[in-house]
C-alpha cells in the first residue's frame, strides 16, 4: 500500500458525497521551491520560498466554481450546448462580476474545453498514468497513478468514479507542489455557495471598454483579474489560475 494512498485520510464522520451530481471539496496546496532557481510568481516568498494556497471547488450538473479565499475571488464555467462555454469571474467584497460569452473567450484565444476546467488538479490523461495502487476509503475507490504530466513528474490519487483528485504530488527540478483534499461540502452547502457566486450582478466583458472608468472596472483591471489587451497588444485574460 502507497503511503500517499493512505495518508491522507478523511475524517471517518465525514459525508463525503451525498450526491454525484452536486457536491463540494476544499484543497490545500503547499507550493516549495526544490533548489535556487527563480522562483514562478505566483509562489513568490523571498523569505521561506514556500507558500500555502486554499481552494475551494463546488460542482452541479454543467456548472463548476472554484473559489480562493485568499484572494477572495470566485470563477465559474458553464457548459452550454455544443460544448461551449461561458466564463463568470466573481468579486464577493465587490458583489460583482464579470461574464465572458463563448464568443468572447475565443476573442482572447481561450478556447478550452469542458474536460479542461470540470475538476481541479486532474490531470486530462490520468487514465493513461502507470498504475500504482488501488484501495477503498470511507468515500470510496481509490486509485494511485503516476507519470509525465505538462513534463512533470506527478503522482495522483483519486477518486475514478467522482472524478475528484484526493492527493497530487508534482516534483519539477525547480518546485515541489502538493495538494491535499481537506474537506467535502453536501450538496445544501454546495448548492448554497454555487448561487451566492452566481447570483452576484454581472457585467458583460464586451462592456468593459466603455465602462473603464467605472471604479470596479478600473480596480479589476488595474488589479488583473479583467482581460484587457495592452497596447503593446498582449492581453491578460480569464482563467489564468487554472490547475
Amino acid at each position: 500500500m502507497l503511503l500517499v494512498a493512505s495518508g491522507y485520510s478523511i475524517a471517518a464522520e465525514t459525508i463525503c458525497v451525498d450526491d454525484a451530481t452536486t457536491f463540494g471539496v476544499s484543497y490545500t496546496t503547499d507550493w516549495q521551491l526544490s533548489g535556487h532557481e527563480k522562483e514562478p510568481a505566483r509562489i513568490h516568498n523571498h523569505e521561506t520560498n514556500k507558500k500555502t494556497v486554499d481552494l475551494e471547488f463546488f460542482a452541479k450538473t454543467g456548472k463548476v466554481a472554484y473559489l480562493l479565499p485568499e484572494k477572495n475571488v470566485a470563477e465559474a464555467w458553464i457548459k452550454q450546448p455544443k460544448n461551449q462555454l461561458v466564463f463568470l469571474r466573481a468579486f464577493p467584497d465587490e458583489n460583482r462580476g464579470i461574464e465572458y460569452t463563448y464568443g468572447d473567450l475565443l476573442s482572447l484565444n481561450v478556447n478550452l474545453q469542458w474536460e479542461q476546467v470540470k475538476r481541479p488538479f486532474l490531470p486530462l490523461q490520468i487514465a493513461k498514468l502507470e498504475l500504482l495502487d488501488e484501495s477503498v476509503d470511507q468515500c470510496g475507490k481509490l486509485e494511485t497513478r503516476k507519470g509525465i504530466v505538462n513534463g512533470q513528474k506527478t503522482i495522483v490519487t483519486w477518486y475514478p468514479e467522482l472524478d475528484i483528485v484526493k492527493y497530487r504530488l508534482v516534483n519539477d527540478k525547480n518546485f515541489r507542489v502538493e495538494t491535499r483534499l481537506s474537506g467535502w461540502k453536501n450538496k445544501a452547502e454546495s448548492l448554497a455557495s454555487f448561487d451566492k457566486i452566481t447570483a452576484m450582478p454581472t457585467m458583460d466583458f464586451a462592456d468593459i471598454g466603455d465602462n473603464e472608468a467605472d471604479p470596479f472596472v478600473a480596480k479589476m483591471i488595474r488589479q488583473g483579474f479583467v482581460a484587457h489587451v495592452h497596447a503593446d497588444g498582449n492581453v491578460s485574460y480569464p482563467g489564468g489560475h487554472q490547475h
